[in-house]
């Protein structure tokens, strides 16, 4: 009774619990979905922001054991450090990401962003390794867009390594291929290297045109550091132009962009760009102050930053006609220049192997094609020779026996013509359908009775009853006023056969003789000629002829036609 009163009680404690668990699991959702919108609309304006939020996303997720939420908030994290170009911190928390992520597309979208992180960094090396890795994964899982995309994007290393004119094509296809779609988020990327392709190309009138579009776009989505980009390829346009006014004004609008982002590197670039606008403007000291005041300040700078800090050095000391201090500059430059020629022949070089061992596995794949292909050929053949060379020799087979039943068959009707001369005036077997008692299995038959009934079966045969479908031992008995057990024991004694098959080799012989005299039989197909023989199924039809001929029915068929 006890137990009664209480399973009410746990049944709705159970029910509160799945409706709290569904309830705080729809609240979970939610909040997650609250910090994905809050993160993505602060992200590029507010990148220190949106860090605060994804780590609170962050622990939420981790408490819930929310994988998908470990993955999305250590990549906002990612985005947010290379927004405020911290790339060290950007790397970390998208390789964080990529430890959790098990889908083969993730972890290729994340080895990529990071190569292209390293891209950034001029270490160019890492980059390569990484694309390697992910081609060959694209490879094994068959994603061709994705390898084909990775080819060009080796490739654009190369051209920006060696600095070529393919470069700007490539970066020209990509924008003219995404410019559709305004959504597409590698739009700006594609835009900002066409950009600085057509600046390093010196051609100075497609650019205004792609700066604008870009300005409006960064603008629209307060996106502040492409913001600070675009004006910065703004003043570099208007370097080029000698418009240095206009200049000043681009670069001073990126850096109110770079110190809102707190970003150090892009704040030295923007030095270095005053620096050159300085000199053009003919203050040479103040130009060359700001170099040093750069390189004193950004001592680990990149060897391809120091390279130009030194030449522009250089060419500041030459037009103050400062020969040592020129000349000083000027070594300084050619061992960061050197050290930067070494590194695009190792690059070059590595980039080759890469496209060299694609070749080799490609040669590879091609033979070992070639060579499965041979082989399927080869079996192919061997197996269409086995089954030539059986169906010959079945065919062989099936005309000796058919030829050595036609002896028996001809012998026979001869015979058949010879008895039947004179018509049988045996007597018929008059049909009883009356029940008949069985005798006892023990009752011994006499052998009057004995040749009473193996007359009969023969009048039976004459009447071709065997051709019924219901000509079973059960019935034939019935005919001939005997039980079941006594007509078995005497077709097997005297007959030396079992009942099934002494009725089987009736209706094959009968079919042998019949399909042969009989044309339209032989018009007819298996299961209708089964039918008329007292079969109910093709099958067996042409399982009892063929064990007692050694041909199938369509075999003899085809040759009876051949000599008719």
């Amino acid at each position: 009774m006890i137990l009664k009163k209480r399973v009410p009680f746990l049944i709705i404690t159970i029910l509160l619990l799945l409706v709290w668990s569904c309830k705080e699991k729809i609240e979970f959702e939610k909040e997650n979905n609250d910090y994905r919108k809050s993160i993505k609309s602060i992200i590029y304006s507010n990148p220190n922001k949106a860090i605060t939020l994804s780590e609170a996303f962050l622990l939420k997720s981790r408490k819930n054991n929310n994988n998908q939420g470990l993955i999305l908030s250590n990549t906002y994290k990612a985005v947010a450090f290379d927004v405020l170009n911290v790339l060290d911190s950007t790397i970390y928390y998208y390789n964080k990401a990529l430890k959790c992520s098990n889908n083969p597309m993730h972890i290729i979208q994340y080895k990529y962003s990071i190569g292209k992180i390293y891209e950034r960094q001029y270490k160019y090396k890492r980059t390569l390794a990484l694309y390697k890795e992910i081609l060959a994964l694209a490879k094994k899982k068959e994603y061709i867009g994705v390898v084909e995309d990775l080819r060009i994007a080796i490739r654009e290393i190369e051209y920006m390594v060696l600095g070529n004119k393919e470069s700007l094509n490539v970066y020209l296809n990509k924008y003219n291929i995404t410019k559709e779609n305004k959504e597409d988020p590698n739009l700006k990327f594609h835009r900002k290297n066409l950009i600085q392709a057509y600046l390093k190309a010196n051609k100075t009138d497609e650019v205004v045109s792609l700066i604008n579009e870009g300005i409006a776009e960064a603008n629209n989505k307060n996106n502040l550091e492409f913001q600070y980009y675009l004006y910065e390829l703004e003043s570099r346009f208007y370097i080029q132009k000698e418009e240095l006014v206009l200049a000043s004004n681009s670069i001073n609008r990126a850096l109110e962009k770079a110190e809102k982002l707190g970003n150090k590197e892009f704040e030295n670039e923007i030095k270095y760009i005053k620096a050159v606008i300085k000199g053009k403007q003919g203050d040479v000291g103040k130009q060359i102050d700001m170099l040093k005041s750069i390189i004193e300040k950004a001592p680990k700078s990149k060897t391809e930053q120091l390279e130009k800090y030194y030449k522009s050095l250089a060419e500041a000391h030459r037009k103050i006609e400062n020969k040592n201090l020129h000349l000083f500059y000027r070594d300084k430059y050619d061992v960061e220049h050197s050290k930067i020629e070494k590194k695009k022949v190792q690059i070059i070089n590595k980039i080759n192997t890469i496209f060299l061992d694609e070749e080799k596995l490609e040669a590879k794949r091609e033979e070992r094609k070639k060579w499965y292909w041979f082989s399927a050929f080869t079996i192919l053949l061997c197996i269409s020779a086995m089954i030539y060379i059986k169906n010959k020799k079945t065919q062989r087979l099936n005309k000796e026996r058919f030829n050595e039943l036609m002896l028996k068959v001809n012998a026979q009707e001869r015979e058949s013509r010879v008895v039947n001369t004179i018509e049988n005036k045996e007597e018929v077997v008059e049909v009883n359908n009356e029940n008949n008692n069985e005798t006892s299995s023990n009752y011994i038959i006499d052998n009057d009775k004995v040749n009473e009934i193996l007359l009969k079966l023969k009048t039976l045969e004459k009447q071709k009853y065997f051709l019924r479908q219901d000509c079973t031992l059960h019935n034939m008995a019935k005919r001939l006023k005997t039980n079941t057990s006594y007509l078995s024991k005497i077709v097997n004694k005297h007959l030396n056969k079992t009942f099934s098959n002494y009725i089987n080799e009736l209706r094959v012989n009968y079919a042998i003789i019949e399909l042969k005299q009989n044309k339209q039989l032989r018009a007819y197909s298996t299961k209708a000629i089964a039918q008329e023989l007292g079969y109910k199924k093709a099958n067996s039809f042409s399982k009892y002829f063929k064990q007692a001929t050694g041909i199938t029915p369509a075999v003899y068929i085809k040759n009876i036609e051949k000599l008719s």
